[in-house]
């Protein structure tokens, strides 16, 4: 449980997950931020998700299973089932009047 990548988060380039089961992880709110990408969150090009399992993992803001932000992006051979996401208002908006 994280705000970003419940699961893993990762900052950087030639990001490879192979044969990697990412199961019940949870990307929650925080003071400063939307919980994003459950299971996987990652900045970085060239990021490969091959031969995977993505599972009942949920966000409170974006991404259930993944939120991925980069170019060259492949997803092969995986299967991404029951991730959710809430949409939720930022702590920091909540007191705001309008």
């Amino acid at each position: 449980t994280a705000t970003l990548g419940g699961g893993i988060a990762v900052v950087g380039n030639h990001t490879l997950f192979d044969n990697v089961n990412m199961t019940d992880n949870h990307a929650i709110e925080s003071d400063d931020d939307v919980g994003q990408g459950g299971g996987i969150w990652v900045i970085g090009e060239d990021c490969k998700i091959l031969n995977s399992t993505i599972n009942d993992n949920d966000a409170e803001g974006y991404g259930g299973g993944a939120w991925i932000l980069g170019s060259d992006v492949c997803v092969n051979d995986t299967v991404f089932d029951n991730n959710y996401v809430t949409i939720t208002i930022p702590k920091r908006y909540a007191n705001i009047n309008r």
